[in-house]
């Protein structure tokens, strides 16, 4: 059984990763990985200074935007 029988909400589902084919990636899997799946793709760079910059301000976190516009979630889960 996946993901301990929580079903995932596609939806509200983004995807994190350092492969996005940028000048000194090791590759594009990561970008490619979220493409074939339909998700939103961000860098780690975009998606966690993102956050450290709101929490520095004493804001609540802005969520950054993917390629295509969409917004990430706050629903963030530890594993």
């Amino acid at each position: 059984e996946c993901n301990a029988g929580v079903p995932v909400d596609l939806g509200s589902s983004f995807f994190v990763g350092d492969a996005a084919g940028r000048k000194g990636d090791h590759s594009d899997c990561d970008l490619a990985f979220a493409q074939a799946c339909g998700l939103p793709f961000f860098n780690e760079k975009t998606f966690f200074e993102s956050i450290a910059t709101s929490h520095a301000r004493g804001g609540a976190t802005r969520r950054p935007r993917s390629a295509s516009g969409k917004q990430a979630s706050n629903n963030f889960c530890a594993v």
